[in-house]
């Protein structure tokens, strides 16, 4: 009685404070981390108190271990905000409007007062005029309402469908569309703790974390359409998922299984913990790789920069944000529209090449900026870097002009040294010492003796290579591979059921005179050319339902120009070797006819089973035809007993016909990643990823013998 007393108390006292101040509504009640975002603020930077009044537009934030009861002025309803939540409160035309963003809510709307009540979604709408209901919503999963008193009206955003739900009732409604009314059992309704009944007298309640709805699949995975059409598919190889926050500060996993390196099986053993702090995330893979005589493999712990390689990422915030910034794992960069780098990932090598990479940029409101490092590890050459910048001009109108700068500046970095000698190891005769130092030392020998001592079994590399010493690096002039390039874009329609933009964007390689490589049946000559200009206007990005992104761009090619030229492939292309000489992939693919042609792409979330994406390119002169083709195709977790994951995907660019999938070429890259649940939180995973080399030169890919395979099979634990 005591305690009804207080809170009666405290109620009266709050409500003429309410009418005297003219507040929207009061916060009753709040424990634990609680913030509010006063109207047309653009930050959470007031503690919510007790007593606290409230303005139309103002925003409320929980913690982990907050939780806040607002109570409305004019009506008295009732809304109880749980932890991790996002909230606002606004009211237009009579009708209150409690918009969650984001978290759980239980709304009790005093009956018989005027106007009316609704709780609004990013996915669903719930019309009320005196009832009692929990919202539960998720900006990736949806909804979920309980009735608990009276009627409720959900309608789902995104096509209009409606429920009427009653008590003892759950309504799901999804991003994708879809909405399902069930009966559900009293005890999956969530608990109010200030209305459960003591432990002694229903001890058989649980806890109200156990019975609040809690999707089966993890936050980082994707359930939505993917959002970009031009973006290649998710690294395949990559040791962990970069989530977006499962509410956990701290995780760790443990992988125990097989990795080639260097053509070579290694056991490894690899701890990958994961940290959160609000927007800061910072992810580790500490890996030890074993050979079959437990011999631990050095390579990766005997320099400074092997020790950074243990940290995966480190990341503040998410590119969209106003400031972003990540340092590690770079697995899907694309610059502006793509017409340069598209889909670029440093982590198609991982983990035998082990790259840190830096992107970062704000956006304000007239003016954006964007950088990116590929491998910091290489910025004494340097290597492949990109900057970006957007202007938005005028005030009324959504138009965004931009421009971007992408250069590798250094590409022979990409060819691995060990020894350190000037010669990469694909070139390299004597791999533990310098080659031309032992080069000149053999010079000493005349040539009979040299005949000799090979007569005798001694392994000798050719007089002709004694005499004229090994390829080195030093011996390549620094021609920057580089390119600049503008673009303009604009939304010219924005509903809940079709998103268009409109775009035109163009491009030029740096005009500085460079060799092409050119077959001559088995040998290689080289032919001077000049990197050369392309455009698309125009271009078409639409979305459906929120389920299906496309977009169409007619294009045009000048003389020695390609589209999308840094791209998830472009690691492996970026310096080749052909009868001992070394060349760019500027200097092996760029030289071409001018062409015009389309470009098409799509992506599309059915029923969120399985998650769908492609692009096409086909570009055309007279008498060539180069094409362009990618796929990807990826099932979220919990659709199949017992999958865990399951990803694949298959690109191959700037080709005379990608769909000859039994006859690769270099332009191929494929691969897979599987994962199956062993139970008791164990995962078994089967990660595979295939490209393709012309070792012999010949101009055709022996698919046996000319592949280059990175295959891993690991058991991962979470705990």
């Amino acid at each position: 009685m005591k305690k009804w007393t207080s809170i009666l108390c405290i109620v009266v006292l709050i409500n003429g404070a309410v009418l005297a101040q003219n507040y929207f509504a009061t916060i009753l009640k709040s424990t634990g981390a609680v913030y509010v975002k006063p109207s047309g603020e653009s930050e959470y930077n007031v503690a919510a108190e007790m007593g606290m009044g409230l303005h139309v537009g103002d925003a409320i934030m929980t913690s982990d271990d907050g939780f806040v009861a607002v109570i409305f002025t004019s009506d008295k309803s009732l809304v109880k905000i749980r932890k991790n939540s996002e909230v606002t409160i606004r009211e237009e035309y009579s009708v209150k409007t409690v918009k969650v963003n984001e978290g759980r809510v239980l709304a009790s709307v005093t009956p018989g007062v005027r106007g009316s009540f609704r709780v609004e979604t990013p996915t669903s709408v719930a019309s009320v005029k005196g009832t009692k209901f929990w919202t539960v919503t998720s900006s990736e999963y949806g909804d979920r309402f309980y009735g608990v008193e009276g009627s409720v009206s959900v309608m789902n955003l995104i096509t209009g469908i409606e429920s009427m739900m009653t008590p003892g009732q759950m309504v799901i409604s999804t991003p994708q569309g879809q909405i399902v009314n069930m009966p559900v059992d009293e005890s999956e309704i969530p608990v109010d703790p200030d209305e459960a009944p003591p432990p002694q007298q229903q001890p058989q309640v649980q806890p109200e974390e156990e019975q609040v709805y809690e999707p089966e699949t993890t936050p980082s995975e994707e359930v939505a359409a993917i959002p970009a059409p031009t973006e290649m598919p998710e690294q395949a190889v990559e040791p962990q998922a970069e989530s977006g926050g499962s509410g956990k500060p701290f995780a760790m996993g443990l992988g125990l299984g097989s990795v080639t390196i260097d053509n070579k099986i290694y056991n490894q053993i690899a701890l990958r913990p994961e940290l959160k702090f609000g927007k800061l995330a910072i992810a580790l893979d500490v890996a030890i790789y074993m050979d079959e005589q437990g011999n631990i493999r050095k390579d990766e712990w005997d320099e400074f920069s092997d020790y950074i390689d243990k940290f995966y990422y480190i990341r503040w915030a998410q590119p969209g944000d106003p400031f972003f910034a990540k340092l590690g794992a770079m697995d899907n960069v694309t610059m502006g529209y793509g017409i340069l780098m598209n889909g670029y990932s440093n982590t198609t090598e991982y983990p035998q090449v082990r790259k840190v990479g830096i992107h970062t940029g704000m956006q304000m409101n007239k003016l954006g900026w964007e950088a990116f490092i590929a491998n910091a590890k290489e910025i004494t050459g340097p290597g492949l870097m990109a900057g970006r910048v957007t202007y938005k001009p005028l005030k009324n109108l959504p138009l965004r002009i931009g421009g971007t700068v992408v250069a590798d500046v250094y590409p022979y970095k990409g060819l691995k040294d060990s020894d350190d000698d000037d010669v990469p190891d694909a070139l390299d005769i004597f791999p533990d010492r310098d080659d031309n130092k032992s080069l000149k030392e053999l010079q000493s020998i005349s040539e009979p003796d040299r005949q000799l001592l090979r007569d005798n079994g001694v392994d000798l590399p050719s007089d002709d290579l004694i005499d004229n010493l090994n390829t080195t690096l030093s011996d390549y002039d620094r021609i920057m591979n580089g390119a600049v390039s503008i673009d303009a874009g604009m939304p010219v329609l924005n509903s809940k059921f079709l998103k268009v933009d409109v775009y035109g964007q163009a491009a030029s390689f740096i005009p500085v005179e460079d060799s092409a490589l050119v077959s001559n049946g088995n040998t290689y000559s080289r032919v001077p050319f000049t990197p050369g200009f392309g455009f698309a206007v125009p271009g078409v990005r639409m979305n459906l339902f929120k389920i299906a992104n496309l977009s169409l761009e007619y294009r045009y090619a000048g003389k020695n120009f390609l589209f999308g030229f840094w791209d998830r492939a472009y690691d492996y292309e970026r310096v080749q070797i052909r009868n001992r000489e070394i060349y760019t992939k500027q200097q092996m693919k760029l030289m071409q006819a001018s062409m015009q042609g389309v470009y098409g792409a799509f992506d599309v979330n059915i029923l969120n089973y399985a998650i769908l994406g492609a692009y096409y390119q086909h570009m055309f002169t007279s008498g060539t035809e180069i094409k362009s083709f990618m796929a990807t195709a990826s099932i979220p977790k919990g659709k199949i007993p017992k999958l865990a994951d399951a990803t694949a995907f298959y690109q191959r660019n700037n080709d005379e016909n990608p769909f000859l999938f039994d006859k690769p070429s270099e332009n191929t890259i494929l691969g897979y990643k599987v994962g199956f649940e062993l139970g008791g939180g164990a995962i078994i995973y089967y990660v595979f990823q295939k490209s393709y080399r012309d070792y012999d030169g010949n101009g055709v890919i022996d698919p046996k013998k000319e592949s280059i395979s990175i295959t891993t099979i690991e058991t991962g634990f979470s705990f």
